[in-house]
């Protein structure tokens, strides 16, 4: 048994408008990539209209998902949080242990919260940098009093969520 490695979920949630996703979606990726393990999966999820996930799906596995979770429904062509939230209840595991990177624009920094009390998980909100430790836990660097002094905290648990501020990583295309 100790031969079998150890793997990770690590999920991130791609974001839309109009049918077309937006770069913060590509850049948690790239997140997603730097903190992986050799045998983690890393999962884009897609919450859209039902016409929308053929286009994005290969798009999002160009730039580093190995797989795509999506849930189409007409209730998720346009952000809502009760509707965001009970379909990533859905979608994220209830018994293995994940990771959740979400984008730190104003559709994450509202759903965020909302998801980690509905899971009751650990949220490391508006980070700049992110590591993987070695048992695990997620680091963060997230700034304050105005970025003037950088914080860093470490998160632990069956469950964490992370939001990351946009524009700081580069997409990758595979």
């Amino acid at each position: 048994l100790s031969d079998v490695p150890y793997t990770m979920n690590i999920y991130t949630l791609a974001e839309h408008r109009e049918g077309e996703l937006k770069k913060i979606s590509m850049e948690l990726l790239a997140w997603a990539r730097q903190i992986a393990k050799e045998n983690d999966t890393i999962h884009a999820i897609l919450l859209c209209q039902e016409s929308e996930w053929k286009k994005s799906c290969p798009l999002l596995c160009q730039h580093g998902a190995d797989q795509v979770d999506y849930a189409a429904s007409e209730l998720l062509a346009q952000y809502q949080a009760e509707f965001y939230s009970q379909a990533l209840s859905l979608i994220l595991p209830h018994q293995d242990p994940f990771y959740l990177l979400i984008g730190g624009t104003t559709q994450g920094k509202e759903l965020a919260p909302y998801l980690a009390a509905k899971l009751k998980a650990p949220l490391l909100s508006d980070c700049i940098q992110l590591t993987r430790t070695s048992d695990d836990c997620l680091e963060v660097v997230h700034p304050i009093y105005a970025g003037k002094v950088f914080a860093r905290f470490r998160s632990q648990g069956r469950v964490q969520l992370v939001t990351l501020r946009p524009n700081l990583i580069a997409p990758l295309s595979l």
